[in-house]
């Protein structure tokens, strides 16, 4: 049976207090179980990573979706609205008229980047 030492009673005097068994498996099956759940944990992160590196290296087979699209302007007339899916999105393109720009040139403050043609 194990003894520790226990200081500091009120009465200035020490005593000698056997340590139960009870106690000892209730600790031994706490640091068990906090083994186990940081095991568990980072099995689950090894995991994860593998997963993320594994959807980087083999993606969308159909290809890179992110490249640079180019759509043919000339079909389309001025004022013509031409609607693409772009990676899983549905983009609008606008072919402007001479007419829209002129009303666009009297509201360049309010235009994000009014230099783009």
């Amino acid at each position: 049976m194990d003894v520790f030492y226990v200081p500091g009673r009120p009465d200035g005097s020490s005593r000698r207090t056997p340590r139960g068994d009870r106690a000892m498996r209730t600790s031994d099956s706490r640091r068990l179980y906090l083994r186990v759940t940081l095991k568990l944990m980072g099995g689950g992160l090894l995991l994860f990573v593998l997963y993320a590196m594994a959807s980087g290296f083999f993606g969308d087979p159909g290809g890179d979706s992110a490249l640079p699209m180019q759509i043919d302007l000339a079909e389309l007339p001025p004022g013509g609205l031409h609607r693409v899916e772009w990676r899983g999105r549905e983009l609008m393109v606008l072919h402007r008229s001479p007419a829209m720009d002129a009303a666009d040139a009297a509201h360049t403050h309010r235009l994000y980047d009014p230099a783009s043609r």
